[in-house]
Protein backbone atom coordinates (compact mmCIF):
# COMPACT_ATOMS: atom_id res chain seq x y z
CA UNK A 1 0.00 0.00 0.00
CA UNK A 2 2.83 2.57 0.41
CA UNK A 3 3.89 1.72 -2.24
CA UNK A 4 0.83 2.22 -4.21
CA UNK A 5 1.73 5.77 -5.46
CA UNK A 6 4.54 4.79 -7.48
CA UNK A 7 2.67 2.62 -9.29
CA UNK A 8 0.22 5.72 -9.89
CA UNK A 9 3.08 8.12 -10.75
CA UNK A 10 5.21 5.41 -12.96
CA UNK A 11 1.40 3.81 -14.94
CA UNK A 12 -0.58 6.99 -15.22
CA UNK A 13 -3.22 5.02 -13.48
CA UNK A 14 -5.27 5.60 -10.60
CA UNK A 15 -5.87 2.55 -8.06
CA UNK A 16 -8.79 2.41 -5.81
CA UNK A 17 -8.24 -0.02 -2.96
CA UNK A 18 -10.83 -1.61 -0.94
CA UNK A 19 -9.94 -3.27 2.47
CA UNK A 20 -12.17 -6.17 3.58
CA UNK A 21 -12.05 -9.22 6.05
CA UNK A 22 -11.53 -12.21 4.95
CA UNK A 23 -15.58 -13.01 4.90
CA UNK A 24 -16.49 -9.96 4.04
CA UNK A 25 -13.91 -10.34 0.62
CA UNK A 26 -15.41 -13.72 0.09
CA UNK A 27 -18.71 -12.41 0.48
CA UNK A 28 -18.27 -9.73 -1.91
CA UNK A 29 -16.39 -11.05 -4.39
CA UNK A 30 -19.11 -13.99 -5.01
CA UNK A 31 -21.48 -11.41 -5.54
CA UNK A 32 -20.05 -9.33 -7.88
CA UNK A 33 -18.51 -11.72 -10.13
CA UNK A 34 -21.37 -13.65 -10.27
CA UNK A 35 -23.23 -11.05 -11.23
CA UNK A 36 -21.02 -10.03 -14.06
CA UNK A 37 -19.91 -6.23 -12.41
CA UNK A 38 -17.53 -4.56 -14.14
CA UNK A 39 -16.22 -1.72 -11.18
CA UNK A 40 -13.92 -4.56 -9.59
CA UNK A 41 -10.71 -4.88 -11.82
CA UNK A 42 -7.98 -6.72 -9.74
CA UNK A 43 -8.63 -9.22 -6.83
CA UNK A 44 -6.85 -10.97 -3.99
CA UNK A 45 -8.14 -14.75 -3.54
CA UNK A 46 -7.11 -17.75 -1.84
CA UNK A 47 -6.42 -20.15 -4.77
CA UNK A 48 -6.53 -23.69 -2.10
CA UNK A 49 -10.05 -22.20 -1.34
CA UNK A 50 -11.04 -20.74 -4.16
CA UNK A 51 -9.12 -21.23 -7.20
CA UNK A 52 -11.02 -24.27 -8.97
CA UNK A 53 -14.60 -22.39 -7.98
CA UNK A 54 -13.36 -19.34 -9.25
CA UNK A 55 -11.88 -21.10 -12.73
CA UNK A 56 -15.04 -23.30 -13.11
CA UNK A 57 -17.33 -20.61 -13.04
CA UNK A 58 -15.62 -18.11 -15.40
CA UNK A 59 -15.09 -15.61 -12.89
CA UNK A 60 -11.13 -15.20 -13.69
CA UNK A 61 -9.42 -13.81 -17.04
CA UNK A 62 -7.68 -16.44 -18.28
CA UNK A 63 -3.92 -15.04 -18.45
CA UNK A 64 -2.55 -18.01 -19.89
CA UNK A 65 -1.35 -15.83 -23.19
CA UNK A 66 -0.11 -13.07 -20.89
CA UNK A 67 2.26 -14.87 -18.88
CA UNK A 68 3.54 -16.88 -21.88
CA UNK A 69 4.38 -13.65 -24.17
CA UNK A 70 5.59 -11.76 -21.22
CA UNK A 71 9.70 -12.22 -20.92
CA UNK A 72 9.97 -9.79 -18.70
CA UNK A 73 7.14 -10.84 -16.31
CA UNK A 74 9.29 -14.50 -16.37
CA UNK A 75 6.58 -16.55 -15.08
CA UNK A 76 8.99 -19.58 -14.89
CA UNK A 77 10.31 -17.64 -12.41
CA UNK A 78 7.31 -18.45 -10.14
CA UNK A 79 7.96 -21.67 -8.20
CA UNK A 80 6.40 -24.76 -9.60
CA UNK A 81 4.58 -25.67 -6.95
CA UNK A 82 2.92 -22.37 -6.91
CA UNK A 83 2.03 -22.05 -10.65
CA UNK A 84 0.27 -25.70 -10.37
CA UNK A 85 -1.90 -24.00 -8.04
CA UNK A 86 -3.37 -21.57 -10.42
CA UNK A 87 -3.56 -23.38 -13.19
CA UNK A 88 -6.38 -25.71 -14.11
CA UNK A 89 -6.68 -27.36 -17.24
CA UNK A 90 -3.41 -26.01 -18.19
CA UNK A 91 -4.64 -22.36 -18.34
CA UNK A 92 -3.62 -19.40 -16.18
CA UNK A 93 -6.28 -17.80 -13.70
CA UNK A 94 -3.83 -16.22 -10.85
CA UNK A 95 -0.82 -14.95 -10.17
CA UNK A 96 0.53 -16.19 -6.60
CA UNK A 97 1.22 -13.64 -4.18
CA UNK A 98 1.72 -15.01 -0.37
CA UNK A 99 3.18 -18.21 -0.12
CA UNK A 100 3.29 -20.67 3.47
CA UNK A 101 4.55 -23.98 4.67
CA UNK A 102 3.78 -26.74 6.71
CA UNK A 103 7.44 -26.76 9.61
CA UNK A 104 8.00 -27.92 12.86
CA UNK A 105 8.45 -26.02 15.70
CA UNK A 106 10.50 -27.19 18.56
CA UNK A 107 11.87 -25.93 21.66
CA UNK A 108 15.66 -26.17 21.54
CA UNK A 109 16.05 -26.25 25.32
CA UNK A 110 14.23 -29.46 25.76
CA UNK A 111 15.77 -31.02 23.35
CA UNK A 112 19.36 -30.27 24.15
CA UNK A 113 18.45 -31.09 27.74
CA UNK A 114 17.68 -34.59 26.58
CA UNK A 115 20.32 -34.89 23.99
CA UNK A 116 17.80 -34.98 21.05
CA UNK A 117 18.46 -33.57 17.77
CA UNK A 118 15.45 -32.31 15.27
CA UNK A 119 13.36 -35.57 14.03
CA UNK A 120 13.57 -36.29 10.28
CA UNK A 121 11.28 -38.73 9.93
CA UNK A 122 8.24 -39.81 11.66
CA UNK A 123 9.53 -42.25 13.47
CA UNK A 124 12.18 -39.90 14.85
CA UNK A 125 8.97 -37.57 16.03
CA UNK A 126 6.90 -40.41 17.47
CA UNK A 127 10.56 -41.42 19.40
CA UNK A 128 11.05 -37.87 20.67
CA UNK A 129 7.53 -36.78 21.20
CA UNK A 130 7.28 -40.00 23.87
CA UNK A 131 10.98 -38.90 25.52
CA UNK A 132 9.44 -35.31 25.78
CA UNK A 133 6.25 -36.06 26.87
CA UNK A 134 6.67 -35.44 30.51
CA UNK A 135 3.78 -34.09 33.22
CA UNK A 136 4.04 -30.48 32.58
CA UNK A 137 4.67 -30.53 28.86
CA UNK A 138 2.75 -32.16 26.09
CA UNK A 139 5.95 -33.95 23.71
CA UNK A 140 3.75 -33.01 20.16
CA UNK A 141 0.63 -30.88 19.58
CA UNK A 142 -1.28 -30.84 16.46
CA UNK A 143 -4.85 -29.47 14.89
CA UNK A 144 -7.45 -32.11 15.84
CA UNK A 145 -10.54 -30.94 14.77
CA UNK A 146 -11.30 -32.72 11.55
CA UNK A 147 -11.46 -29.78 8.79
CA UNK A 148 -9.26 -27.75 10.37
CA UNK A 149 -6.49 -30.25 10.37
CA UNK A 150 -6.53 -31.36 7.17
CA UNK A 151 -4.14 -28.94 5.96
CA UNK A 152 -1.59 -29.95 8.67
CA UNK A 153 -2.57 -33.87 7.70
CA UNK A 154 -1.65 -32.97 4.22
CA UNK A 155 1.84 -33.67 4.97
CA UNK A 156 1.67 -36.79 6.44
CA UNK A 157 -0.18 -38.23 3.60
CA UNK A 158 2.96 -36.84 0.67
CA UNK A 159 5.39 -38.15 3.67
CA UNK A 160 3.60 -41.39 3.59
CA UNK A 161 3.70 -41.33 -0.77
CA UNK A 162 -0.53 -40.74 -0.95
CA UNK A 163 -2.18 -37.68 -2.02
CA UNK A 164 -6.14 -37.00 -1.68
CA UNK A 165 -6.78 -37.69 -5.40
CA UNK A 166 -5.14 -39.18 -7.70
CA UNK A 167 -5.51 -38.66 -11.39
CA UNK A 168 -8.65 -37.57 -10.96
CA UNK A 169 -9.80 -40.42 -8.57
CA UNK A 170 -10.15 -40.19 -5.17
CA UNK A 171 -7.31 -42.13 -2.98
CA UNK A 172 -7.69 -41.45 0.43
CA UNK A 173 -8.48 -44.94 1.31
CA UNK A 174 -4.84 -46.00 -0.29
CA UNK A 175 -2.67 -47.88 1.86
CA UNK A 176 -0.23 -44.61 1.91
CA UNK A 177 -3.33 -42.57 3.25
CA UNK A 178 -4.49 -45.49 6.09
CA UNK A 179 -0.74 -45.09 6.97
CA UNK A 180 -0.92 -41.71 7.19
CA UNK A 181 -4.04 -41.41 9.10
CA UNK A 182 -2.84 -43.69 11.43
CA UNK A 183 0.81 -41.80 11.85
CA UNK A 184 -1.04 -38.59 12.64
CA UNK A 185 -3.53 -39.95 15.16
CA UNK A 186 -0.88 -42.16 17.05
CA UNK A 187 1.19 -38.89 17.61
CA UNK A 188 -1.87 -37.26 18.85
CA UNK A 189 -3.24 -39.93 20.95
CA UNK A 190 -0.19 -41.08 22.52
CA UNK A 191 1.89 -38.04 22.94
CA UNK A 192 -0.60 -35.56 22.26
CA UNK A 193 -3.07 -32.85 25.06
CA UNK A 194 -5.62 -34.53 26.66
CA UNK A 195 -9.16 -33.13 24.25
CA UNK A 196 -9.18 -32.26 20.91
CA UNK A 197 -7.78 -28.95 19.84
CA UNK A 198 -9.58 -27.32 17.41
CA UNK A 199 -7.63 -24.47 16.62
CA UNK A 200 -3.87 -22.93 15.93
CA UNK A 201 -4.73 -20.24 17.99
CA UNK A 202 -5.19 -22.72 21.00
CA UNK A 203 -2.25 -24.56 19.77
CA UNK A 204 0.39 -21.31 19.40
CA UNK A 205 -1.18 -20.48 23.40
CA UNK A 206 0.05 -23.57 24.69
CA UNK A 207 3.77 -23.40 22.96
CA UNK A 208 3.89 -19.96 24.20
CA UNK A 209 2.78 -20.67 27.55
CA UNK A 210 5.66 -23.42 27.78
CA UNK A 211 3.47 -26.37 28.02
CA UNK A 212 4.31 -28.18 24.44
CA UNK A 213 8.14 -29.05 23.47
CA UNK A 214 7.14 -29.78 19.50
CA UNK A 215 4.27 -28.17 17.22
CA UNK A 216 3.32 -28.48 13.59
CA UNK A 217 1.30 -26.04 11.54
CA UNK A 218 2.43 -23.03 9.20
CA UNK A 219 5.27 -21.05 9.59
CA UNK A 220 3.55 -17.86 9.93
CA UNK A 221 3.17 -18.22 13.16
CA UNK A 222 6.53 -17.88 13.84
CA UNK A 223 6.44 -14.21 15.03
CA UNK A 224 4.18 -15.29 17.76
CA UNK A 225 5.95 -17.93 19.21
CA UNK A 226 8.92 -15.67 19.49
CA UNK A 227 6.87 -12.47 20.52
CA UNK A 228 8.12 -11.75 24.20
CA UNK A 229 5.22 -9.86 24.47
CA UNK A 230 2.87 -12.96 24.27
CA UNK A 231 5.25 -15.67 24.86
CA UNK A 232 6.85 -17.01 27.96
CA UNK A 233 9.78 -19.22 25.79
CA UNK A 234 12.73 -16.67 24.98
CA UNK A 235 13.08 -16.68 21.36
CA UNK A 236 16.30 -18.26 21.30
CA UNK A 237 14.74 -21.34 22.86
CA UNK A 238 12.39 -21.35 19.57
CA UNK A 239 13.70 -23.95 16.85
CA UNK A 240 12.17 -24.34 13.32
CA UNK A 241 13.11 -27.15 11.17
CA UNK A 242 11.73 -28.94 8.28
CA UNK A 243 8.70 -31.35 8.20
CA UNK A 244 9.78 -34.99 9.00
CA UNK A 245 8.85 -37.43 6.14
CA UNK A 246 8.07 -40.93 5.58
CA UNK A 247 8.73 -43.66 2.97
CA UNK A 248 8.47 -40.39 0.35
CA UNK A 249 10.57 -37.77 2.39
CA UNK A 250 9.53 -34.22 3.44
CA UNK A 251 7.03 -33.61 1.67
CA UNK A 252 5.30 -30.63 3.34
CA UNK A 253 2.94 -28.12 1.49
CA UNK A 254 4.28 -24.74 -0.34
CA UNK A 255 0.96 -22.89 -1.45
CA UNK A 256 0.17 -19.32 -2.74
CA UNK A 257 -2.17 -18.33 0.26
CA UNK A 258 -3.03 -15.97 -1.66
CA UNK A 259 -2.77 -14.99 -5.29
CA UNK A 260 -4.21 -11.44 -7.35
CA UNK A 261 -7.00 -12.46 -10.34
CA UNK A 262 -8.62 -10.01 -12.74
CA UNK A 263 -12.32 -9.68 -13.30
CA UNK A 264 -12.91 -11.35 -16.75
CA UNK A 265 -15.64 -8.48 -16.96
CA UNK A 266 -13.46 -5.11 -16.20
CA UNK A 267 -13.65 -2.71 -18.61
CA UNK A 268 -10.14 -2.00 -17.94
CA UNK A 269 -8.44 -5.27 -18.45
CA UNK A 270 -5.00 -3.85 -20.04
CA UNK A 271 -4.17 -1.51 -16.62
CA UNK A 272 -5.52 -4.12 -14.70
CA UNK A 273 -2.69 -6.15 -15.76
CA UNK A 274 0.03 -3.51 -15.55
CA UNK A 275 -0.80 -3.29 -12.19
CA UNK A 276 -0.75 -6.51 -11.68
CA UNK A 277 2.54 -6.97 -12.95
CA UNK A 278 3.83 -4.70 -10.95
CA UNK A 279 2.54 -5.78 -7.97
CA UNK A 280 4.09 -9.04 -8.42
CA UNK A 281 7.35 -7.95 -10.04
CA UNK A 282 10.47 -8.86 -8.67
CA UNK A 283 11.29 -5.94 -6.55
CA UNK A 284 7.69 -5.27 -5.21
CA UNK A 285 8.40 -9.12 -4.05
CA UNK A 286 11.56 -8.70 -2.38
CA UNK A 287 10.56 -5.60 -0.68
CA UNK A 288 7.25 -7.83 0.44
CA UNK A 289 9.92 -10.79 1.73
CA UNK A 290 11.73 -8.62 3.48
CA UNK A 291 8.86 -8.14 6.14
CA UNK A 292 8.16 -11.61 6.40
CA UNK A 293 5.79 -12.15 3.97
CA UNK A 294 6.98 -14.50 1.49
CA UNK A 295 6.18 -14.26 -2.31
CA UNK A 296 6.72 -16.80 -5.00
CA UNK A 297 9.26 -15.98 -6.74
CA UNK A 298 12.53 -18.13 -7.06
CA UNK A 299 14.81 -15.26 -7.80
CA UNK A 300 14.08 -13.71 -4.61
CA UNK A 301 14.32 -16.68 -2.83
CA UNK A 302 17.63 -16.96 -3.89
CA UNK A 303 18.91 -13.49 -3.07
CA UNK A 304 20.35 -14.08 0.41
CA UNK A 305 19.94 -10.34 1.49
CA UNK A 306 15.68 -11.05 0.99
CA UNK A 307 15.73 -13.74 3.93
CA UNK A 308 17.57 -10.96 6.48
CA UNK A 309 16.18 -10.68 9.97
CA UNK A 310 15.44 -14.34 10.89
CA UNK A 311 17.55 -17.43 12.68
CA UNK A 312 19.25 -19.72 10.13
CA UNK A 313 17.34 -22.61 11.14
CA UNK A 314 14.41 -20.92 10.01
CA UNK A 315 15.74 -19.57 6.99
CA UNK A 316 16.93 -23.20 5.90
CA UNK A 317 13.90 -24.77 6.66
CA UNK A 318 12.11 -22.30 4.44
CA UNK A 319 14.63 -22.73 1.28
CA UNK A 320 14.26 -26.55 1.93
CA UNK A 321 10.42 -26.73 2.23
CA UNK A 322 9.81 -25.09 -1.29
CA UNK A 323 12.58 -27.32 -3.02
CA UNK A 324 10.54 -30.37 -1.54
CA UNK A 325 6.94 -28.44 -1.31
CA UNK A 326 3.67 -29.59 -2.64
CA UNK A 327 1.42 -27.21 -4.41
CA UNK A 328 -2.05 -28.10 -2.72
CA UNK A 329 -2.48 -29.09 1.08
CA UNK A 330 -6.49 -30.00 0.66
CA UNK A 331 -8.51 -31.80 -1.71
CA UNK A 332 -8.69 -29.57 -5.17
CA UNK A 333 -12.22 -29.45 -5.91
CA UNK A 334 -15.12 -27.45 -6.07
CA UNK A 335 -16.83 -28.08 -2.88
CA UNK A 336 -13.61 -27.86 -0.72
CA UNK A 337 -15.60 -27.11 2.46
CA UNK A 338 -17.25 -30.40 2.30
CA UNK A 339 -14.13 -32.17 1.03
CA UNK A 340 -12.34 -31.43 4.02
CA UNK A 341 -15.03 -32.66 6.59
CA UNK A 342 -15.06 -36.20 4.22
CA UNK A 343 -11.37 -36.34 4.26
CA UNK A 344 -11.04 -35.18 7.92
CA UNK A 345 -13.64 -37.99 9.46
CA UNK A 346 -10.82 -40.22 9.43
CA UNK A 347 -8.05 -38.30 11.33
CA UNK A 348 -10.72 -37.90 14.35
CA UNK A 349 -11.11 -42.21 14.22
CA UNK A 350 -7.46 -42.25 14.09
CA UNK A 351 -6.70 -39.99 17.27
CA UNK A 352 -10.32 -42.00 19.21
CA UNK A 353 -8.08 -45.32 18.18
CA UNK A 354 -10.75 -46.41 15.94
CA UNK A 355 -10.87 -48.45 12.63
CA UNK A 356 -8.93 -46.47 10.31
CA UNK A 357 -9.02 -48.68 7.57
CA UNK A 358 -12.57 -48.81 7.50
CA UNK A 359 -13.23 -44.54 8.27
CA UNK A 360 -10.68 -44.53 5.38
CA UNK A 361 -13.28 -46.54 3.15
CA UNK A 362 -16.17 -44.72 4.16
CA UNK A 363 -14.90 -41.21 2.83
CA UNK A 364 -13.37 -42.83 -0.16
CA UNK A 365 -17.03 -43.67 -1.09
CA UNK A 366 -17.86 -40.14 0.00
CA UNK A 367 -15.39 -38.41 -1.82
CA UNK A 368 -16.08 -40.58 -5.08
CA UNK A 369 -19.63 -39.79 -4.63
CA UNK A 370 -19.03 -35.54 -4.68
CA UNK A 371 -15.81 -35.93 -7.40
CA UNK A 372 -18.97 -37.44 -9.33
CA UNK A 373 -21.59 -34.83 -8.41
CA UNK A 374 -19.05 -32.23 -10.01
CA UNK A 375 -17.86 -34.13 -12.83
CA UNK A 376 -21.93 -34.15 -14.36
CA UNK A 377 -22.38 -30.50 -13.10
CA UNK A 378 -19.64 -29.27 -15.22
CA UNK A 379 -20.22 -31.22 -18.50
Amino acid sequence: MERLSDFEEESGIDVEVTQLTREQAQSTLTVKLKAGASDLDVYMYAPPQLGLQYAQNGWMLDLTDRVAEDSVFDWDDFMPATRDAVTFEERVYGIPTVTEREVLFYRKDLFAAAGLEPPTTFAELEAAAAELNQDDVTGYIARAEPSAAITQFSGFLYGHGGDFITDGEASINSDEAVAAYQTYGDLYREHGPVGLVGTTQELVAMFQQGSAAMMIDAEVWWGQLVDPEASTIPAEDVGVAPLPGGSAGSRPYNIPSQALGINPDTSMEDEAWEFVQWATSPEMVFDIQQSGVFGARQSVWDDPDALTGIPEDYRETLLASIESGIGHDRPQVMQVGRARDIAGAPILVAIEGGDVASAADQAQAQLEALLAEEREASE
